[in-house]
């Protein structure tokens, strides 16, 4: 690939950013990824660059219902995101909304011109936050060299290299264990960044308990009394907790196996899996409750969902 394809390809990813690079060198962009279910990975380089955000509205928007997690493992990233400015170098992680970049300068390191980064992408509908409690971390720059951001960034890296060895139902389940651990990374973060003012310990404990739910889905005997035994709380304690997410914990709980099955549904790598075996997977002991529950939850029954959302996929491609 020339350096102009590689530009062309760059830009034409970048969506309504505008791209501007020293044209005295040859520009440079590539690297390798794996789709994992809804959930992509990636290893990325490119060249330093400025990218801004165009005005115009004719310009392509970039995806909305995406979040991404940023690990540059050389260079750094200057970042605006909002009101908010950011410097992202090597060993650390930012989780950021592309939609919302307002531009950024990506530099090299001073062992390698290019910047190379990993990157995590997943569907805003798998976190379990809300957009008050998202917006204390997104946009900022947190270090990623111990604890779970360590850990995050490991997980990555591991499966950006192995993937070819993962049939399509493994990737699946993969993608799903990577974004539990960004959950709990960024509930993590939340909590921290809330402080320790009136109501934040509470607060910080649901976020840690909703964590805890979502790496769980799939055990079927998962029940209200067993998540407040595992924190330590009673269970009355534990259901006005919930009082403040307006539904109930069993409810919580539904709705998020709900958010899975469905998407499990929409994907071409489960097509042969039959509807009660999907349901089954995120903890849905008896079929019929399930559809009803979608039915309810969606509109329309699980069969005709799936056969709606593959349709329309193979229209596409």
């Amino acid at each position: 690939m020339t350096s102009g394809d590689s530009f062309d390809l760059f830009n034409s990813q970048m969506g309504g950013l505008e791209v501007d690079f020293d044209h005295e060198r040859a520009f440079q962009a590539g690297g390798r990824g794996a789709d994992l279910g809804a959930v992509q990975v990636a290893v990325k380089s490119v060249s330093p660059v400025t990218l801004r955000r165009r005005r115009t509205g004719a310009d392509q928007v970039w995806d909305d219902e995406l979040y991404q997690i940023v690990m540059p493992t050389h260079g750094t990233i200057t970042a605006a995101w909002g009101a908010r400015e950011a410097k992202v170098a090597a060993g650390e992680v930012y989780p950021h909304d592309m939609a919302r970049l307002e531009g950024c300068e990506i530099t090299g390191s001073a062992e390698r011109e290019e910047f190379e980064m990993l990157l995590l992408a997943f569907p805003k509908s798998l976190l379990p936050f809300g957009a008050a409690d998202l917006d204390r971390v997104l946009g900022r720059s947190v270090r990623g060299t111990s604890g779970l951001g360590a850990v995050l960034r490991n997980f990555t890296a591991t499966l950006t290299d192995r993937t070819s060895a993962l049939g399509s139902a493994d990737r699946s389940r993969m993608g799903m264990a990577l974004v539990d651990l960004a959950t709990a990374f960024l509930a993590g973060e939340i909590e921290e960044s809330s402080g320790v003012g009136p109501g934040r310990p509470r607060h910080g404990l649901t976020l840690r308990i909703q964590a805890y739910i979502l790496s769980h889905l799939r055990d079927p005997c998962l029940s209200p009394r067993d998540i407040a035994a595992a924190h330590h709380i009673s269970l009355s304690y534990l259901h006005r907790l919930f009082l403040d997410q307006s539904e109930t914990v069993a409810a919580w709980i539904k709705g998020r196996r709900l958010e899975r099955a469905r998407r499990d549904l929409a994907d071409p790598a489960f097509s042969a899996l039959p509807i009660h075996a999907v349901a089954g997977r995120w903890g849905f002991v008896h079929p019929a409750d399930f559809s009803r529950s979608f039915r309810t939850a969606y509109g329309m029954a699980p069969r005709d969902f799936r056969h709606h959302a593959l349709t329309t996929q193979e229209h596409r491609s």
